[in-house]
């Protein structure tokens, strides 16, 4: 993922997300949407378990009261909603890749040129569709570290893990060690996190992160 530039597009439709987000959490609900936008259409698709989801009303307002939005040319007169109506629970079985770099979840600063423009999808996710990846993030800054690699894939599936790094140890024995050192309890680590303001995700993405903080490097052995 990307960090963005404030005058981008794509930043603002982050901020968009992350108030539909806010506004379904609110009401104790959960989501998972994604904005696209081209040529005055914004379009908000995916789905939430609440029983309301007009909330076309709600985004008219929140981006005529946003000058900045309205400055860099996102406009509002055709909001189109497909949004649905699901019951969920976030899947286990998770898939990321991070990178030794300003910081595991990010990359350089990157523009939008697009005719369409999307919004970054962990933004548009409701708090247990999001403690996977942080999890994820916190994780791999300490397999980073210890193998010395440069990116690392990890991967969640039927409650087994799999790595993808550059290693002088072998996957089995480095998947084992991760096994060992964190308890892969995801309801503790939501309730760890759980008021952290997002928000900071897209406007202060380097700044200080209470997972990242926890270090459990020094409990990695491999004999």
């Amino acid at each position: 993922m990307f960090i963005r530039s404030e005058n981008s597009k794509v930043f603002w439709l982050n901020n968009i997300s992350n108030f539909i987000v806010n506004h379904f959490e609110s009401t104790k609900n959960q989501c998972k949407i994604q904005l696209a936008y081209t040529e005055n259409f914004l379009v908000v698709k995916g789905f939430s378990s609440s029983q309301d989801i007009n909330i076309t009303h709600k985004l008219h307002d929140y981006i005529e009261e946003n000058d900045i939005v309205k400055k860099i040319g996102i406009g509002c007169k055709n909001i189109i909603s497909l949004l649905s109506t699901k019951e969920f629970k976030p899947s286990l079985d998770v898939s990321y890749r991070y990178t030794n770099g300003i910081r595991p979840l990010f990359l350089e600063n990157q523009t939008d040129n697009n005719i369409i423009e999307c919004s970054d999808l962990l933004f548009g996710l409701s708090l247990d569709f999001k403690v996977p990846y942080y999890f994820g993030e916190m994780m791999s800054k300490d397999i980073m570290k210890f193998t010395k690699s440069d990116n690392v894939h990890l991967q969640i599936k039927d409650n087994e893990l799999t790595l993808d790094c550059r290693s002088i140890y072998k996957m089995k024995d480095l998947e084992s060690c991760v096994m060992d050192v964190y308890d892969f309890n995801f309801d503790n680590f939501k309730f760890e996190i759980r008021d952290f303001d997002f928000n900071k995700e897209i406007v202060e993405p380097l700044s200080d992160r209470p997972w990242l903080n926890k270090s459990k490097i020094n409990e990695f052995v491999i004999i």
